[in-house]
């Protein structure tokens, strides 16, 4: 008999990647879908998801739709308790043996009737609830993978006696060591490098490639992630003005929010941002596309973003912050197409205006060895089944998570 795993996108609505382009904001959906794909592919566990699922549903894949019809900020506990009873009860047949919690939105509380009777937000009441619910009510380990910096579990629930919501493992794309104040209690947090960034499934398209550079990026120095320092990366790969006009005048353009806060903001080129499947349209038409780490250390999907549609990303960065790559895993650090000074931009662009077979050839490597890579995922999955104990130290070290 196979043993159970749930997945859920938690803290908002999962969208396939072929709906999620009709969208202009949905967040990440693209590495959820390459997991639950994943996961349907092996034939020693069912996979159940449970949440918000819309556009199609896989082969294989049980949906099990959390009950929150009504429920809103004006909700009593009792009515969320009853929502509750009800996913227990369309859950708990399966006995589910783990809980793959795709971080969306980092509520600070999700129970109506809790210890602080803070008034709790919409998206914590209808999309990260009904999950911690489940984890708790049938003590089901939580399996975090994290896609994004502002995406760390921060559940309250976890320090007021739910200690099922409290992340067993977190596999990220990085590896750190943090610690966290959550509701008076403090956490010791590993994340273990799993290579998720390239967990999305993508298909290669035909490139377009008539203008030599465009840039795909949320600026990320004023928003949620607050990371200050990709002020100063940008305004080194977008100097001299001299340059950058150059590459405007041949079509360079950067789509992306927040770059009103951009020391150098310029709303001639600077275009704000635009929808999933016009990124792609975009990418296409681009030879090269300039890439900084959306945090210190932290890896991201946009390499093959960019090389799925025939772009080749420019790696900011040779060890400083906001390094792209800061491991030399794709691309040494000493390498020559890394742009880091005023100037680097333009002289790379040029460099393979007049080498378009080496920029074809890299697109090819790259594509080659960031292909998605599970292993890590799988371990962990084995493990469970396996009976390994959770809380060692061995357990910590290979999965991390909170304690």
């Amino acid at each position: 008999m196979k043993q159970v795993v749930v997945v859920s996108k938690v803290g908002g609505v999962f969208y396939t990647r072929a709906l999620a382009t009709k969208n202009s904001k949905v967040g990440e959906q693209g590495e959820t879908e390459g997991i639950v794909k994943h996961l349907l592919k092996r034939d020693d566990i069912q996979v159940v998801y449970f949440g918000q699922w819309r556009g199609d549903i896989p082969d294989g894949m049980i949906y099990i739709e959390s009950s929150i019809d009504g429920l809103d900020e004006y909700s009593l506990a009792a009515e969320q308790q009853r929502h509750w009873d009800l996913d227990i009860q369309n859950i708990q047949p399966y006995s589910p043996l783990a809980y793959i919690n795709i971080a969306g939105y980092a509520s600070t509380l999700s129970m109506i009737k809790n210890p602080n009777a803070a008034n709790i937000q919409v998206v914590g009441i209808r999309y990260c609830a009904p999950a911690l619910n489940v984890m708790q009510q049938l003590k089901i380990p939580r399996i975090v993978i994290n896609n994004d910096p502002r995406n760390y579990p921060q559940d309250g629930e976890m320090s007021f006696n739910w200690d099922w919501t409290r992340p067993r493992a977190l596999l990220s794309q990085r590896a750190a060591e943090w610690s966290k104040v959550i509701q008076n209690k403090k956490y010791a947090i590993r994340e273990v490098y799993a290579a998720a960034e390239n967990w999305c499934e993508y298909i290669r398209e035909e490139p377009i490639n008539d203008i030599p550079c465009a840039c795909i990026a949320h600026a990320h120095i004023g928003d949620g992630c607050k990371e200050l320092g990709r002020d100063i990366a940008f305004a080194h790969i977008l100097a001299p003005r001299s340059d950058i006009k150059e590459l405007v005048d041949e079509g360079f353009v950067i789509h992306g929010e927040g770059w009103k806060c951009f020391c150098n903001y310029d709303p001639s080129y600077m275009l704000g941002s635009i929808r999933p499947n016009e990124v792609s349209r975009l990418l296409a038409h681009a030879r090269t596309c300039p890439a900084v780490a959306a945090g210190n250390e932290f890896y991201t999907s946009k390499l093959r973003t960019c090389l799925a549609q025939g772009a080749l990303p420019l790696f900011y960065g040779r060890g400083e912050p906001y390094t792209f790559d800061c491991l030399g895993k794709y691309l040494p650090l000493d390498h020559e197409l890394r742009i880091a000074m005023p100037g680097d931009l333009l002289k790379a662009v040029r460099y393979l205006d007049k080498h378009e077979q080496e920029r074809r050839n890299l697109i090819d490597e790259l594509w080659r060895i960031s292909s998605p890579d599970f292993s890590l995922l799988d371990k962990c999955i084995d493990d469970i089944i396996d009976g390994r104990d959770m809380e060692t130290e061995s357990w910590w070290k290979d999965y991390g998570g909170y304690r």
